[in-house]
């Protein structure tokens, strides 16, 4: 009789094991897969998170390809803002605050170095064509410091390759001696005679807003480069913005999505409308979230979107802009590319590079519980990985890729 019970039990204990083994097999093919697609493998050791899928339209690939520079051979630098790990950590033993710098990157080597000029480079654009001039523009701290306070007042400066430096664009709150002010993220319209760039303001007596709140931050457009009388006006608030399609329209980030306005030199901006282009259901994130870059012909937009493992696949994309007649989506975006990424990493700060050929991407991952930090180089017109970069020097929460240019003796 004691056997029998004990047969019983056994078999009672296997047939709960096939249920239990059952449903979870159901679970992932029918639960996850329409998750994460139906494509999903899950490795042991890895998390959803880690599958890349790549997603390509074939006609809107092929019309990007057209726009191209399929001879474009890699090289270059990319001008980073970031520390670096050993300086940082220098810097609070001693008890003191570590400013960004910036540093240029050869692209071949992976040799990096530091931009050495008299002002300290927040925000860097690279090359573009000024008259008869090649030039650049940058932020840095100005003569005029606010004491005790001067490391937030920067300013918008243009340089020549002759050495020439013009100050293009103090912010607002400098006619208020009690303000302070960051300015970041230059950029030069199709035309090189507008401009914007984004700053975040305050008064010292309250408290310093974050600079992960990006609504907490105002879009300036201006013109007159040409003429070196350059004037500046409020536009829109919004972080990482860019201009597209000729110059036209400019793209940023709000809290809630992604937002196109159309630019009209002269006109009242802040009353005037502004679109959703893309929104997204989450929160966003100044470290880790929506990264954006818009090709040179500002048609297409290269979009990052790192995400938490809880949440699913991180991407990153390429989106053709068109414009329409429709009032209420002016401009649309249809993707064109899913770049698949690396395996169990999350990517962060695209650029395209002067010919829209290759993009890189700054990427971190965790094996075995050490990070790993990488600017990895993908080649558009092969569909894969050309170059991979140490990048664990640096601190990569304060680390930011501001453009790609040409070789050049910053």
């Amino acid at each position: 009789m004691t056997n029998q019970m004990s047969l019983n039990r056994i078999i009672v204990l296997l047939i709960v094991v096939i249920v239990l083994v059952t449903v979870a097999v159901l679970f992932l093919k029918f639960v996850l897969s329409g998750t994460f697609g139906d494509n999903l493998e899950i490795n042991i050791g890895e998390m959803p998170y880690v599958v890349r899928e790549e997603v390509i339209d074939p006609e809107l690939y092929n019309e990007f390809l057209s726009s191209v520079d399929n001879t474009e051979v890699l090289g270059g630098e990319i001008a980073i803002v970031s520390v670096l790990k050993a300086e940082l950590e220098a810097a609070q033993l001693a008890g003191k605050e570590k400013m960004w710098e910036a540093f240029s990157l050869d692209v071949l080597d992976g040799q990096y170095s530091k931009i050495s000029q008299d002002h300290t480079y927040f925000f860097l654009y690279g090359l573009s064509y000024h008259g008869s001039s090649t030039v650049y523009m940058y932020t840095g701290r100005p003569s005029k410091v606010i004491p005790g306070q001067g490391i937030y007042n920067t300013s918008l400066y243009l340089r020549n390759t002759d050495g020439k430096e013009i100050r293009i664009a103090d912010n607002e709150s400098y006619n208020d001696p009690l303000m302070l002010t960051r300015i970041r993220s230059p950029k030069l319209s199709v035309n090189r005679d507008d401009f914007l760039y984004i700053s975040q303001s305050w008064n010292q007596s309250a408290r310093e807003p974050s600079i992960e709140n990006v609504d907490s931050w105002s879009i300036s457009v201006g013109h007159g480069l040409l003429s070196d009388n350059a004037t500046t006006t409020l536009f829109a608030n919004g972080f990482g913005a860019h201009w597209i399609l000729d110059g036209k329209y400019v793209v940023y980030l709000k809290s809630d999505g992604i937002y196109v306005k159309k630019y009209d030199r002269g006109a009242d901006h802040l009353n005037e409308r502004e679109t959703p282009l893309q929104q997204f259901p989450y929160g966003y994130g100044y470290w880790a979230g929506f990264h954006m870059d818009v090709s040179n012909d500002g048609r297409y937009l290269l979009l990052s979107n790192p995400r938490p493992v809880e949440e699913g696949n991180a991407t990153m994309d390429v989106l053709k802009l068109e414009k329409t007649n429709l009032v209420d989506a002016p401009v649309t975006a249809r993707l064109v590319y899913r770049m698949p990424l690396p395996t169990g990493s999350n990517s962060y700060w695209p650029l395209f590079s002067p010919g829209n050929r290759f993009v890189s991407l700054q990427t971190r991952s965790s094996v075995d519980g050490t990070e790993y930090n990488s600017i990895i180089v993908f080649d558009l017109v092969d569909r894969r990985t050309v170059k991979t970069i140490d990048f664990n020097d640096f601190y990569f929460d304060r680390s930011f890729n501001t453009d790609w240019l040409p070789y050049l003796d910053l």
